[in-house]
């Protein structure tokens, strides 16, 4: 089977939501505030990019770059100590992505400060019941919940998200703008993963039930699974844990529900794009070290007499709000940089990133309403990279076909991942861009230490619609309650 027939379908989400019978009424001019509305739908947009067009791409950055052969890097490698050895999850190499939603919310102002505070106009497009909902904070390996923890969502799995949300009804109430969603998750995951080290040896997640821990309380407490047999395979799931249980992901443009928008039925849909592709890294470390000395920050799988680890990222969800009846276009680049610095590090190294906007096909300017970005090593990288320096892009400046685009992680006196970016329309074409490091800690957008300022080459790899398996249609409030109790309108 060929990775092109792997291609994942769109999942659409049908959330269970109560709705006052009120919200099913027939709508008129007269009776829009009596809290008839149109639908919510929401969906998923996973980044399943062609492998050969992302290769092709690579290709031709580095010989922009002037890199050398991919023959002459492996020789390097031999020269290399442990600290050389890293590596991740391939395209394919991810079997099961698995995460417990407790809720998700569409929200009209929020500062991001916390990861599930919605200052004005909250919107639940699904929320766990209280009878449902753990206690995350305290979520440990170890606890009965772990083996009983039900409501997995494997993000990996044809229609497994169906079962969790799906169409909600919006009324008068929710008229206004809103600025960006809000999605809360249990600090535990599972994965089912292989991830490939640049040294040909392969790493397999593993069924851990002893963990490494740093023993702190709440949610400052981290802990990495113990593996015995981490370089053999087959992989099997096993848990992961997050450092937190939530995050506000922000809209590249505000969306408006309008009055008109109630009195009309109107039908949106949210789509949650994300990019799973060398989501889960691994690497060397000294063997023994977290036997002899735990690090304050442990997660992960760890074979301690090896020497090798595996890390997961953090989940990325870049939303997009649209009307049911538009297409949702994704438009993808590779990008590559010979300029890359690992934290603590003024080494330069090789490393990748891929870049995919997203607009609507019938807006004409085709302005960008979402950007994913993922950060991932290449056949010339020789530094391992503690975190994603190109993750989580907060907002972009213009973003129409026609003009350059700057993107940032934050607001105000941000550092640029992006400057300049200009976008192409012909596929294999090829451009440049600069951009900013932070070459230590990062605080609310801030650097904590050095801006180290580089510069990409990048090549367009292709567009399409990223809906191409879905269609959608309105949900038709139910009709109103007769005098008689009965709702079956007739």
């Amino acid at each position: 089977m060929t990775y092109a027939s792997k291609i994942r379908r769109i999942w659409v989400m049908p959330v269970a939501v109560s709705c006052l019978w009120s919200c099913t009424s027939a709508v008129s001019d007269a009776d829009s505030k009596s809290g008839a509305g149109g639908t919510m739908s929401t969906v998923a947009l996973p980044n399943q990019l062609n492998i050969e067009s992302e290769s092709l791409g690579l290709i031709r950055n580095a010989k922009l770059l002037g890199n050398p052969a991919p023959e002459a890097a492996l020789r390097a490698l031999k020269n290399l100590d442990a600290a050389g050895t890293f590596g991740h999850s391939l395209a394919d190499g991810i079997k099961s992505l698995s995460y417990r939603i407790a809720g998700m919310t569409l929200c009209g102002e929020t500062d991001g400060s916390k990861g599930d505070a919605c200052n004005n106009r909250p919107f639940s497009i699904y929320n766990e019941s209280e009878a449902e909902r753990g206690n995350y904070d305290t979520f440990v390996p170890g606890d009965a919940a772990v083996t009983s923890f039900t409501k997995w969502t494997d993000f990996m799995k044809d229609g497994a998200i169906e079962e969790l949300v799906g169409t909600v009804t919006y009324t008068d109430t929710q008229v206004g703008t809103y600025d960006s969603v809000i999605v809360n998750f249990y600090r535990t995951f599972k994965a089912n993963a292989e991830v490939q080290l640049n040294n040909g040896q392969k790493l397999y997640t593993k069924n851990a039930t002893d963990f490494y821990t740093n023993n702190k309380p709440g949610l400052d407490v981290t802990y990495a699974g113990k593996s015995t047999n981490i370089t053999t395979g087959p992989s099997e799931e096993g848990i992961f844990f997050l450092p937190n249980g939530g995050k506000t992901f922000f809209l590249q443009r505000p969306f408006e529900i309008t009055e008109a928008d109630v009195a009309d039925l109107v039908p949106y849909k949210m789509a949650l794009a994300f990019d799973h592709n060398n989501f889960i890294k691994g690497s060397a470390h000294s063997a023994g070290s977290y036997t002899t000395n735990p690090p304050d920050w442990v997660d992960g799988q760890i074979d301690d007499t090896l020497g090798l680890s595996i890390k997961p990222g953090f989940m990325e969800f870049a939303p997009i709000l649209a009307r049911e009846s538009e297409t949702i276009m994704r438009e993808t680049y590779v990008m590559s940089t010979n300029d890359m610095s690992a934290v603590g590090s003024t080494a330069k190294q090789s490393f990748s990133a891929r870049l995919t906007l997203y607009y609507v096909k019938e807006d004409e300017s085709k302005s960008i309403r979402a950007v994913t970005s993922r950060g991932y090593y290449n056949e010339h990288s020789v530094t391992y990279m503690s975190h994603d320096p190109v993750s989580g892009i907060r907002t972009i400046k213009d973003g129409t076909e026609a003009g350059t685009i700057d993107m940032a992680q934050s607001v105000g006196t941000e550092f640029l991942l992006f400057k300049g970016f200009k976008r192409l329309t012909t596929v294999g074409d090829s451009g440049t861009t600069s951009g900013q490091f932070c070459n230590g800690g990062v605080t609310n957008g801030v650097c904590d230490g050095t801006l180290n300022t580089f510069n990409w080459v990048y090549t367009f790899v292709g567009v399409s619609e990223a809906e191409t398996e879905l269609t959608f249609e309105a949900v038709p409030p139910p009709p109103p309650p007769t005098e008689e109790g009965d709702t079956s309108g007739g």
